[in-house]
């Protein structure tokens, strides 16, 4: 168990977040706080930003969230942008479990990419689901077709996994086959896997038996086993025929 071994007004203020970090992980949570509160932006206003973020998180795991959308809040992008960023993603998260989309989409909307490549995908990700919920497809289709898979390739590949899906229910068949044929197996295997699914039945939708059956001989069990399975169902039909 984590104890300090000089007193707290004696410690630096990275000496303190990272006690704070050690109580945190050993589930000491009122300690945690004690000692992150002590941590103020004239410090050192890099770790000002994230003891705040730490305490969001801290706070956000008691179920306390007023108090968490507060520390995250205090977290300034020219102290820390990439901590900015990622106390963005987690306000906007937040707001979601309360029902306050218009703070949502406020949040995640804050999050650039010149702050965090990763925390800006994730949140274009969570853009697009959110407009998608608001059925605002062309906002929900911008937000995902804004990610690059040098960003994050786990976000790109779902992101163009539901950009496929949205082109779908447009009847924009093309699109959403551009779309699904973009997503590797080394960008996210079950977002693959889903994605030679989905390319199958658009495939035999369009009598390209041959494609059809090149995507779903394309996903494996280590993919995803349930559609590796559906997949064979639907190699053992269209063989049959």
């Amino acid at each position: 168990m984590t104890e300090p071994n000089k007193p707290l007004d004696q410690m630096t203020a990275q000496e303190r977040l990272d006690l704070g970090r050690s109580y945190f992980k050993e589930g000491r949570f009122d300690e945690a706080i004690a000692v992150l509160k002590t941590i103020s932006t004239s410090e050192d206003p890099t770790i000002y930003a994230l003891s705040q973020r730490l305490l969001g998180d801290i706070y956000g795991c008691m179920g306390k969230l007023n108090e968490a959308t507060a520390a995250w809040s205090k977290v300034r992008c020219e102290d820390n942008p990439e901590t900015y960023a990622w106390a963005q993603f987690s306000l906007g998260n937040t707001y979601k479990t309360i029902g306050k989309l218009g703070e949502v989409i406020a949040a995640w909307s804050n999050v650039r990419r010149e702050h965090s490549c990763e925390a800006y995908a994730v949140a274009q990700y969570s853009l697009g689901n959110a407009h998608k919920t608001m059925d605002q497809l062309d906002d929900a289709i911008a937000a995902w077709s804004s990610i690059r898979r040098d960003d994050d390739p786990e976000a790109y590949a779902w992101a163009q996994l539901s950009l496929g899906d949205a082109y779908r229910t447009m009847d924009r068949l093309d699109n959403a086959i551009a779309a699904w044929s973009s997503i590797r197996r080394d960008d996210d295997p079950n977002a693959y896997a889903w994605a030679q699914s989905r390319l199958g039945f658009a495939y035999q939708t369009q009598n390209k038996l041959d494609d059809a059956i090149t995507a779903w001989s394309n996903i494996r069990r280590e993919d995803e086993p349930e559609l590796y399975a559906e997949a064979q169902r639907n190699l053992a039909l269209v063989n049959k025929h």
